[in-house]
C-alpha cells in the first residue's frame, strides 16, 4: 500500500508529464503552493475556475482530493460534494473549520508536489 506522499508524488509526476507542454499550467503549477496558502482554497480555486486554459489543473486538483480522501483524509471525503459542479464550492455549509484546514493543507502539499514536478521536468528538457 502506498503512502499518502507516494500518492501525490505519483499523481503530480504524472499529470505535470502529461502536461507539460502546457505553458499555462506549468507556470501555475509552481505558483499553486504560495497561492493556497495566502490565498486559501476557495480564492485559489476560483481564480483556477476563472482561467479556462488550466481547466486541467483544476480537475487534477479535484481529483487528487477525491482520491486522498478514499486514501487517508476522511475530512475530504465529507468536503467532496463541495467541488462538485461549477459553483457548489462556494457553499460549503457542511464543513467545519477543522475539515477545511485539513483540505487546505492537503492541497498545499500536493501543490508543492506538483511544482516539484513542473520543475523537475523542465529541467530535464532543457537539459540543465
Amino acid at each position: 500500500m502506498q503512502s499518502l506522499e507516494q500518492l501525490r508524488a505519483k499523481n503530480a509526476f504524472t499529470f505535470i508529464e502529461e502536461n507539460q507542454t502546457n505553458s499555462d499550467i506549468t507556470g501555475i503549477a509552481t505558483r499553486l503552493p504560495l497561492m493556497f496558502h495566502l490565498n486559501g482554497v476557495l480564492a485559489t480555486f476560483a481564480f483556477l475556475i476563472k482561467n479556462e486554459k488550466v481547466n486541467k489543473l483544476t480537475k487534477a486538483l479535484l481529483d487528487h482530493l477525491r482520491e486522498s480522501a478514499r486514501a487517508n483524509i476522511p475530512e475530504a471525503s465529507r468536503a467532496e460534494h463541495i467541488f462538485q459542479g461549477e459553483r457548489a464550492w462556494v457553499k460549503p455549509e457542511n464543513l467545519q473549520t477543522s475539515d477545511f484546514f485539513a483540505i487546505t493543507d492537503e492541497m498545499i502539499k500536493y501543490a508543492t508536489w506538483l511544482k516539484r514536478a513542473a520543475e523537475a521536468l523542465a529541467t530535464d528538457q532543457t537539459g540543465d
